[in-house]
């Protein structure tokens, strides 16, 4: 998994350029909302880089 790719159940990147070629010959500008430090409980890697975590506060996200 790459953490900069397309999500593939909406369509992988192929999609979004159609979907964004398609836009432009709307008229239409495409704004990407990215949000890169969302992460769930797999592919949760912060702690191995940093202890950036504490035990304070408990999320359903993962453990620290």
């Amino acid at each position: 998994m790459s953490l900069w790719a397309v999500h593939e159940p909406y369509g992988g990147p192929e999609a979004l350029k159609r979907f964004v070629d398609r836009a432009h010959e709307l008229g239409l500008g495409v704004v990407l909302d990215v949000v890169h430090n969302h992460l769930g409980p797999s592919g949760n890697y912060l702690p191995v880089f940093g202890p950036y975590f504490t035990d304070t506060h408990q999320t359903p996200w993962a453990p620290r």
